[in-house]
């Protein structure tokens, strides 16, 4: 079973401090990381808030980043380097993507189905996991049902395809950045700051004791605790569940106009249009210009007029 290493902790303040503190005194050696994109441009603006409110006139930016970012950028740095005739060629996800359909396209299974595509992408994102997780080696050698061969199968040759060819992909870079981050030429910081992380996958945890072997100052910080009330509430149905969510959200602004709210929502592609559009209903009942709201996830680029009409 895995035991995830355990690294030192600080509190979001003292992240904020120590950041401030390298950036005053020109030590830019501490990069904080985080799980999602979403969560760094996050502690970006409340760093920033901090800075202002500190009198600063100007600072530098922080170094604050998503952890997939970080990897890429020590592969980035590798590349720029002396030894970058060494470097596998990275994939970017529509290659490899095609590589996958590619594999499956010429094995057995393959040819009885109907959505290449779909399955392609399954089995990119079961490769994904099967790496952070580190289950390759068990995968290989582990009795499996006909659906496990066959991914067994388009895993070997999706494998052998991109050896031949010197590439790597997202899922494997994690492991490259942890021996690229060992030599000279590639930035390594004095201090990696995880914050957020509820899981470290055993990808992740080697990257960082790697780092921490290397005489990086690894540690983790998590978001401060806030106590709140559970409460859950019968609905007729799905839009009558927006609805109530909507005026939820609502009454909160209206009592704190300074305050975050989230709401989580499974499945939001199947959803997104009817939310945005009660959302929209309640949140803009006064006409207002600018939505109060935004959600994380995007249209489709054929969902946009223009665009549409020129597939059409």
């Amino acid at each position: 079973m895995f035991s995830p290493p355990q690294f030192p902790h600080l509190t979001l303040p003292d992240v904020f401090v120590r950041l401030a503190i390298g950036l005053k005194t020109g030590d830019t050696g501490v990069t904080v990381v985080t799980p999602n994109r979403r969560l760094a441009l996050m502690l970006k603006r409340e760093f920033d808030n901090i800075q202002a409110a500190s009198s600063l006139a100007v600072w530098d930016t922080a170094d604050i980043l998503p952890f997939s970012a970080f990897i890429e950028r020590a592969y980035q740095d590798a590349l720029y380097s002396t030894g970058a005739d060494k470097l596998p060629a990275l994939l970017t996800p529509s290659q490899e993507q095609a590589l996958w359909e590619e594999s499956i396209r010429r094995s057995d299974a393959g040819e009885a189905l109907l959505a290449v595509p779909e399955t392609a992408r399954l089995a990119r994102e079961a490769w994904q996991l099967a790496h952070a997780w580190q289950l390759i080696p068990q995968l290989k050698n582990f009795p499996l049902n006909d659906d496990g061969k066959a991914f067994q199968d388009w895993m070997q040759r999706y494998e052998r395809s991109t050896g031949r060819a010197r590439q790597t992909d997202s899922a494997r870079l994690c492991d490259l950045a942890g021996e690229l981050l060992q030599h000279a030429a590639v930035r390594k910081p004095q201090c990696l700051i995880c914050y957020g992380f509820d899981i470290l996958t055993p990808q992740q945890a080697a990257l960082l004791s790697k780092l921490e072997a290397s005489g990086c100052d690894v540690v983790q910080a998590r978001p401060q605790t806030h106590h709140g009330s559970v409460q859950r509430v019968a609905c007729a149905d799905s839009r009558d569940e927006i609805r109530r969510a909507a005026t939820w959200a609502r009454a909160r602004l209206e009592a704190n106009a300074t305050a975050r709210i989230s709401i989580v929502v499974p499945e939001l592609a199947k959803q997104r249009n009817a939310i945005i559009r009660i959302f929209n209903e309640v949140m803009a009942a006064d006409a207002q210009q600018v939505r109060p709201f935004n959600t994380s996830l995007g249209l489709a680029l054929t969902a946009y007029p223009l665009v549409s009409t020129a597939f059409a």
